[in-house]
C-alpha cells in the first residue's frame, strides 16, 4: 500500500529483493496519487500492464468503489525466468 507516483515500480523492485520465485503480491493501486488527470482505469490498465512486463502473471483484480474511490487492489504471482548456464 504505497502512495507513489512510481508504486509499482517499488513494488517490483522490492520483489527483485525480496520475493522468492512464484511468490505473490498483493498491491493497492491508488490511482490518484499516481496521476490525478488521468482516468483511474486508465491508471489501472497501465500499471497492471508494467506488472506483466516485469514478469508478474495478474491472477485478480478488486475493484474498490463504492468503498473507496479511485482504488483498485492487484493480486499477482511473480514468475522467475531460470536461466540456465551450461
Amino acid at each position: 500500500d504505497i502512495a507513489q507516483p512510481f508504486q509499482s515500480k517499488i513494488v517490483v523492485d522490492n520483489a527483485d529483493v525480496y520475493l522468492k520465485n512464484n511468490g505473490w503480491i498483493i498491491q493497492a493501486i491508488k490511482a490518484m496519487s499516481i496521476d490525478v488527470t488521468e482516468k483511474p482505469s486508465i491508471t489501472y490498465k497501465r500499471e497492471i500492464n508494467y506488472l506483466k512486463e516485469k514478469g508478474f502473471e495478474i491472477q485478480e483484480v478488486v475493484h474498490l468503489e463504492p468503498y473507496d474511490k479511485a482504488h483498485a487492489f492487484v493480486v499477482a504471482q511473480k514468475k522467475w525466468e531460470i536461466v540456465d548456464n551450461d
